[in-house]
């Protein structure tokens, strides 16, 4: 059986077509962890906001999206309505603040 592997572009082309993120509402909350930050970022929900991302990926997203203020030297951050994690384990932290 083959193994087929999705280059990060062609998923965020597939998350953003077939899944589009709406605008958030003033009572939405959105939380992300490793790479889901990049989801967000391409559909612009991050511009202006500070976010993280896994600390292997950080240096690509702030190539990427520079109007996202990244900052790869926390787990999580928290920036109102929208909150993003560098790693798995950094969700229950979340959880407290939710």
């Amino acid at each position: 059986m083959p193994h087929y592997t999705l280059g990060l572009n062609s998923l965020i082309a597939i998350k953003l077509n077939h899944f589009p993120i709406p605008s958030l509402s003033a009572d939405a909350r959105i939380v992300s962890y490793c790479s889901g930050s990049f989801l967000l970022a391409a559909a612009g929900l991050l511009d202006g906001r500070r976010a993280t991302a896994y600390w292997g990926s950080a240096a690509e997203m702030v190539a990427r999206f520079p109007k996202v203020h990244v900052d790869p030297q926390v787990l999580y951050v928290d920036d109102g309505q929208i909150l993003t994690a560098a790693v798995p384990t950094a969700i229950n932290k979340i959880k407290t603040t939710l």
